[in-house]
Parts: structure tokens; sequence; C-alpha cells
């Protein structure tokens, strides 16, 4: 059965830039966004959710049947032998919106520049991967693996540690 596409149905990228101060000042920002993408989150049967959604009572209720149905099948009534059967509950819809990068430049008067014996000089600020929004429920999104098994394409999140924010 057709669960959605690997692929985002959109996605826009945003490179935005200002420059203050007679050229001495420019602040750079980087924004994503991205709707439409299927996700597998095969992370969350992988690390026992079954067992720890059920000994977790603040967990939300359409999380426990995501769980529950990717372990015993959906629909189900009584699971007397969990198995693996199906990932159906654990595939979502994912939209994003993601602050990817920030940089900030500062060139030094010439007066300052001078004290360290050089004609010009620069202070930079850099962050990367600074903020992600989504309705996904695992780590991220955008680290996933793609896979052909059994002859079926899906974008599967195998529970591989996200990009860290950097500075």
């Amino acid at each position: 059965v057709f669960q959605g596409s690997p692929e985002p149905k959109y996605q826009v990228n945003l490179n935005t830039g200002i420059t203050l101060l007679n050229g001495h000042l420019s602040v750079n920002a980087t924004f994503a966004y991205q709707n439409g993408l299927t996700q597998d989150n095969e992370a969350a049967f992988n690390s026992n959710s079954f067992l720890l959604v059920g000994n977790n009572p603040s967990t939300p209720l359409s999380y426990q049947a995501a769980v529950l149905a990717a372990t015993c099948g959906a629909p189900y009534t009584v699971c007397p032998f969990p198995g693996h059967t199906t990932d159906y509950g654990l595939i979502q819809t994912v939209n994003t919106f993601r602050f990817n990068d920030l940089s900030v430049n500062y060139t030094l008067p010439r007066s300052v520049s001078a004290w360290f014996h050089v004609p010009q000089a620069a202070l930079a600020l850099q962050g990367s991967n600074l903020a992600l929004h989504t309705n996904y429920r695992g780590k991220d999104p955008d680290v996933n693996a793609f896979s052909t098994v059994s002859s079926v394409d899906e974008t599967v999140d195998l529970g591989q540690i996200p990009t860290p924010r950097t500075w």
C-alpha cells in the first residue's frame, strides 16, 4: 500500500543577509522548509519503544498507539506474541522548518587592526544547525537512509546521530 513519497513534496531554502555600519557589519542567515516527506521511524521500534512506552505514562496516546501498531500489527486487539509485523504505525508525513546557519562578521576599524600590525582585521561568528521545528516524533527527520527492501522504496530513520549544533 502506498504510504507516501520518500522525497519532500515542497522544499524551500532562504538565504538572506544584511550589511550595516558602512559595510563593517554583515549578518547572513539560511533557513530551510520541507513539506510532505514520508518517514519510517524504525529507530522508535528498535529502541524497545514498546517497553519504554508502556512504562511511561507521560507518553502521548497517539505515540503509544503507533508503537503498538508497529509491534502487534494493525488493527490489533490482543498481542500474545509481540513481533515486528508492520511499520505502519511509525510512518508519518513530516514537515520541517530549520534554522540552518547564522554568520556575523565585523570588520575592525583600521586603528584597531594597526595594533596587530595588519592592514585589516575582522571578527567572525558562525553557527550551524541552530534550530529545528518539526512534527516528526524521531530525533531528526533529515538523518535517514533511503533503502530498497523487497522492491519497496522508503525513507527510514535508523537512529543515526543527528548533525550537532556548532558555533
